[in-house]
Parts: C-alpha cells; structure tokens; sequence
C-alpha cells in the first residue's frame, strides 16, 4: 500500500530533524476524504526544505528509493534552477516524487517559506508530518487543473468539490490574492474559470437552501 509506504520514510527524516510536507493525493486522501479506496493514487508527492534535499536523498536511497532516470551530476544547483522535484522508485515499483520546491513557481518566486510556514499538521500511517493548509491545498489544485495533461486531469474537480466540501477554512481573498499573484496572464485569465464552480459549491455548502 503506498500509503503505507510512507512511514518509514516520513520517519526516517524526521529522526534526521528534517521536516516533510505531503502533497497532492496523500494528504488528500487522509485529510479531505478520510477514505484511502476513495481515491486513486498512482504515486505519492512529498517536499522537504532544500536546504536538506541532499541528506533527504541519501535517505530515500538508504530505504531503497532508487532516483528514476538519475540526473547528470546529482541533486546540485543546477537541477534545482530548472526544477522543482524529481521521481524516487522503489523495489515494489511504488513511485514517489520528492520535491525541493512546492511548485516550480512558488520555489523561484521565494514563496515556499510562506507556505511551509501555513501547514498544518498531518499524521500519515502514524507518522507526523505536514500538510498544506486549505486555502493553499485549493489553490494547488486548481493550478494543477489548468495545466495540459494527455489525460484530461479532471480529478482535480472532485478533489476540490471535496475539499471545499469538508468544512475546511478557506481564506477566499487570500486565494483571490494567490490567482491575482500567478506569473502568466493566461493564468490568471483561466482559474478564475476554474474557480467560479468551486464558489457556486461555496455558496451551496454555506447556504443550501439558496435558489
């Protein structure tokens, strides 16, 4: 189970003192829909401050995460500038990407501090660990919506119906400030779009007795 999986990883690092933060799929499934055969995970994503990327690494392979494809002169400062995470494989063919940077944009724009500092805490499969807050979690997801996939990515849809759905505590203008803040103009033009069904469930959650 790849859930399982984790364990020994997120504990691993956090006896090394370094700190972890769960994305995407894996914290959504423990924090959101609190049902593991509720959704589909084909890999699991996990950030570490890149300060420790490299310890993180000697770990992951210890535990045998072997890197997919190993990049041309390790984990230095020149995959980091043109990156933001690298896929880990172990025996079990379980995948797991290791991210340096939240996102690419967030870790050259010098915003993931702000982000690692909003987490929250999250126990995956018994071990502590972190995990975006709501509002970052939604915005996440709706920036990973927009993004062409060969596979329309529409389970971003249900992630966030269900996010917004949980009771969670979005800070609606601070996401409003986040879209505003996106580096392209196609961007910021496009997750309003995504964003304007998420506020009707908003409004549906908040209000159902609403016409």
């Amino acid at each position: 189970m790849l859930l399982a999986s984790l364990f020994p990883v997120l504990q691993r690092l956090r006896e090394a003192g370094i700190a972890t933060l769960v994305l995407k799929g894996a914290a959504l499934v423990v924090r959101y829909y609190h049902d593991i055969g509720a959704r589909e995970m084909a890999d699991a994503d996990m950030a570490v401050p890149i300060a420790h990327l490299q310890e993180a690494v000697t770990i992951l392979r210890g535990l045998g995460w072997e890197p997919v494809k190993p990049p041309r002169g390790g984990f230095d400062g020149a995959l980091v500038g043109v990156t933001h995470a690298w896929t880990f494989r172990d025996a079990a063919a379980r995948e797991l990407d290791l991210h340096w940077f939240i996102t690419r944009e967030t870790g050259l724009a010098g915003l993931d501090d702000m982000l690692w500092g909003r987490a929250v805490p999250l126990s995956i499969a018994g071990a502590p660990t972190l995990a975006l807050d709501d509002t970052d979690m939604l915005l996440h997801l709706l920036i990973h919506g927009m993004r062409w996939n060969p596979v329309a990515p529409l389970r971003w849809v249900a992630d966030a119906t269900t996010v917004v759905g949980s009771g969670s505590c979005v800070d609606w203008e601070r996401l409003a400030v986040g879209v505003r803040l996106r580096p392209s103009e196609a961007e910021r033009a496009m997750l309003p779009r995504l964003l304007d069904p998420v506020l009707r469930l908003r409004a549906e959650v908040e209000d159902p007795m609403a016409p």
